[in-house]
C-alpha cells in the first residue's frame, strides 16, 4: 500500500508540472502533443491531466504496459480506452514492441 501511495503521488505531481508546463504564458499555444511513457501509470497520469486534456484537446501519444497497469493499479489497456473515449478522444493503436503504442486525437467538436 505504501508503495502505491508513493507512486500515486509521483504521477499527481508529474501531471501538475506537465499542465503547468503547458498553460505557461512562455508556451506558443498551451501543448499541441503530450507523450506519456510512465511503466504502467498511464491512466493515472492522464487522469491527473483532465483538465488539460479538457481545455487543451493536444493530441496525446501513449506507450501502454498492460502487465504494469494490472500489477500496480489493478487497470487494463481498456480501462484506458474508456476514459480518453469518455473525454472525447479518438484512439488509433500505432503497434506494439515491448509495450503498445497508442495515439489519441480529439474528437472535432
Amino acid at each position: 500500500m505504501t508503495i502505491r501511495r508513493s507512486i500515486a503521488l509521483l504521477v499527481s505531481a508529474a501531471a501538475v508540472i506537465a499542465a503547468a508546463a503547458c498553460s505557461s504564458p512562455t508556451a506558443p499555444k498551451g501543448c499541441d502533443v503530450i507523450t506519456i511513457d510512465v511503466e504502467g501509470s498511464e491512466l493515472e497520469v492522464l487522469r491527473g491531466a483532465e483538465q488539460t486534456l479538457r481545455a487543451l484537446r493536444p493530441i496525446v501519444f501513449v506507450s501502454v504496459h498492460p502487465e504494469f497497469m494490472r500489477e500496480r493499479w489493478g487497470q487494463t489497456p481498456d480501462d484506458l480506452l474508456v476514459q480518453m473515449e469518455m473525454w472525447d478522444y479518438i484512439p488509433t493503436y500505432l503497434g506494439y514492441d515491448h509495450e503498445q503504442h497508442w495515439i489519441f486525437k480529439p474528437r472535432p467538436r
